[in-house]
């Protein structure tokens, strides 16, 4: 028997060797299709080309974020706890303090929230003090071209009131349709630019 799996095998670890064992117990032989490049920024995301040059990468969603991807896996792929809500003022820190702040993609609501000020979410907490920290921050709005969002005032607006800020937007839809979808690459440079790193 034949057995077939793919997968992304960028950096080997050990949960991909045990995988490769069992999958091999499964049939005479083993075929094992991995994905390219391209797949895999999909798949991983900036957050994974970060560690790759040498970013330690923590996770912070806003609630309504958590629906739409693995917890399990980010959490996995960081080496860090993904949070999305408050900790209780007793408990301690268990990420380290940010040096950089990467936030995408960026929709409409927080976006506009974040440009006035308001923290309702842990997501939008940090990125309000590291705003007025001045830490580097790099946003990528993923607002889909000639949604009305992307030509609404507020959007707008909150991206002029973000740049006085300070924070550095990644925004050609033109580029990058239809959502922005502003390759690692690009986000990654931007990152290093403002920070001095390599």
């Amino acid at each position: 028997m034949v057995v077939f799996t793919n997968g992304v095998f960028d950096l080997l670890h050990s949960g991909h060797v045990q995988f490769l064992r069992y999958a091999k117990t499964l049939g005479d032989m083993l075929i094992v299709a991995i994905d390219s490049d391209t797949s895999a920024r999909r798949l991983k995301g900036p957050g994974r080309q970060a560690q790759i040059v040498g970013w330690d990468v923590c996770v912070i969603l806003t609630p309504q974020a958590t629906k739409f991807v693995n917890v399990a896996a980010l959490t996995r792929l960081t080496g860090h706890p993904v949070r999305s809500e408050y900790k209780r003022p007793e408990e301690p820190d268990v990420l380290p303090q940010a040096d950089a702040v990467v936030a995408l993609p960026l929709t409409f609501n927080t976006l506009n929230k974040w440009a006035l000020g308001i923290s309702d979410t842990l997501a939008l907490g940090l990125l309000c003090e590291h705003t007025g920290r001045k830490t580097p921050i790099v946003a990528v709005p993923g607002v889909t071209t000639a949604s009305g969002l992307d030509t609404h005032p507020a959007f707008l607006r909150g991206m002029r009131l973000l740049r006085k800020y300070g924070v550095h937007l990644l925004y050609n839809p033109a580029a990058y349709p239809p959502r922005n979808e502003v390759p690692d690459e690009v986000i990654l440079e931007t990152l290093h630019r403002l920070t001095g790193t390599r």
